[in-house]
């Protein structure tokens, strides 16, 4: 397939011809030229579905024929700052936040409310007939004509430690006006999920009073989103004219930038280690508490380890080698082409710590397809025992890949430091 949205396959094909098409032609060559297939079925679009998608912007159909709306496609991919989240933009977060700056424009909405519009944008509830709708502050100012922005990079910004983070790119954002079809499909779905919205708010201390003044504006298909898990600082968004919330155009240096950091569409194993601390300093009301971070003292001495004692090993790689948007902890390359793939986790609760990991291991696993795997290996500071290991054995004769459990042992010789329970 060329195209990973059939919004991508019908604009290539009006551009490219310079006129109107029928639905009837359009759907012909998608599948002559195989520009795209349903995630679905796997099958060419029909005509049909040719005209349910032309009667949105920014096409227009009329009898079977499809047009481009002149002027409809933004010209430029936009950079947009977004409210700053810490709950996966599904709820928001709690924000410093004073009653005296509402109305004040100079004011973050965050700020002047406890929360923002952005804060729901990926919160699946929010989904209707295969778009999600929400909002991202600015867009709904550009020119009315302009009604779908190609691509739409995301950034947000910390206040707190004055951060700033590559958060995703979406492609294909459709902005509507009030009073269209789609601006009363999401109305609906707004006014349906007030009442939880408004509870969010106050979870998070806000001031629900904002919510009136915030309208959604834009929709997007989920399969468009690329999300970063974890989102990636970046210092070149430092300067000033990056805490607004306009959409800005993107430049070929900062497209060039995060084009870099977005996922591959294929395994790279990054060789060597992320940089990171044994402890970090964490600030609660004014108390200063050094806390161990246990789940960097697994990673670093995980390479050690490997580095010393898998000699038939040609890559490794700790928290640097990307399976889509999400970086696993360790990955071990062999000389065959076969690679194993390493998860910690940390928590006190052994069970937490096997949902979790198995999850994540089996999502890496399939994520490509260029890399046999030899083992998936979980490792977590409690012992394996009990219902838990008999469960684990069960798991084991069930799956078709290697998966295996070390326990980390703390204070001991490096060559002590895992135990290779199963």
């Amino acid at each position: 397939m060329k195209y990973s949205s059939l919004t991508d396959a019908m604009l290539y094909l009006l551009e490219s011809s310079g006129t109107s098409l029928s639905d009837k032609q359009i759907a012909e060559q998608i599948e002559a030229q195989k520009l795209w297939k349903r995630p679905s079925d796997g099958k060419y679009p029909h005509e049909s579905q040719i005209r349910r998608r032309a009667s949105h912007t920014p096409f227009s159909v009329s009898r079977g024929i499809v047009s481009l709306k002149l002027g409809a496609v933004d010209s430029y991919a936009r950079l947009c700052r977004i409210t700053y989240n810490e709950e996966q933009w599904h709820k928001p977060s709690e924000h410093e936040w004073r009653e005296k700056y509402q109305g004040n424009s100079e004011k973050a909405f965050e700020n002047q409310y406890g929360f923002g519009g952005e804060e729901w944008l990926f919160n699946p509830v929010f989904l209707f007939d295969g778009y999600q709708y929400g909002v991202i502050r600015g867009l709904e100012d550009l020119p009315k004509r302009i009604t779908l922005v190609p691509q739409v990079y995301l950034y947000s910004l910390d206040q707190v430690s004055k951060k700033r983070y590559f958060v995703g790119a979406i492609k294909n954002v459709e902005i509507f006006q009030s009073g269209s079809k789609d601006d009363i499909t999401a109305q609906k779905l707004w006014n349906a999920y007030k009442k939880q919205m408004t509870a969010d708010i106050l979870e998070a201390s806000g001031d629900p009073k904002g919510l009136k003044l915030i309208r959604p504006s834009i929709r997007f298909l989920p399969e468009d989103v690329t999300f970063l898990n974890p989102v990636l600082e970046v210092e070149a968004f430092q300067q000033r004219k990056y805490n607004r919330f306009i959409p800005k155009k993107v430049t070929a240096s900062i497209k060039e930038l995060l084009e870099k950091l977005l996922p591959e569409d294929r395994l790279i194993i990054k060789a060597g280690k992320a940089k990171t601390s044994g402890k970090y300093t964490r600030t609660t009301e004014k108390i200063e508490t050094t806390v161990e971070r246990l789940h960097s003292d697994i990673t670093n001495t995980l390479y050690d380890y490997l580095n010393k004692f898998e000699d038939k090993h040609k890559t490794l790689s700790v928290e640097l080698t990307k399976f889509g948007s999400n970086i696993a902890d360790g990955v071990l390359e062999y000389n065959d082409g076969r690679i194993s793939i390493f998860e910690a986790k940390t928590s006190g609760n052994l069970r937490r710590n096997l949902r979790e990991a198995i999850g994540q291991l089996m999502d890496y696993a399939f994520w490509y397809n260029s890399h046999p795997i030899k083992s998936l290996v979980i490792i977590s500071p409690i012992q394996l025992s009990g219902n838990s290991l008999e469960a684990f054995h069960r798991l084991q004769k069930s799956i078709s890949v290697s998966i295996e459990y070390w326990q980390y042992v703390p204070g001991v010789p490096l060559k002590s430091a895992f135990v290779k329970i199963v």
